[in-house]
């Protein structure tokens, strides 16, 4: 049996009755895990297109001198 896929659409009551505290505790820190993940991913993907945009802003402005 595979945790990851056959018992996701479980809600976490049902989880935890059937596998423990324990899984439940572990199945939430994975899921927040993922989450933390995902959000390192879209502040490395802002700072990029930040920096991008920053670029085009100083090629855009006049040159003074």
């Amino acid at each position: 049996m595979n945790h990851d896929t056959d018992d996701a659409g479980l809600p976490d009551h049902h989880y935890e009755s059937i596998y423990g505290r324990e899984a439940m505790h572990a199945r939430l820190l994975a899921r927040l895990d993922a989450i933390l993940k995902r959000m390192d991913e879209r502040t490395e993907t802002l700072r990029v297109d930040t920096a991008r945009m920053a670029a085009m802003l100083r090629k855009a402005r006049p040159q003074e001198g």
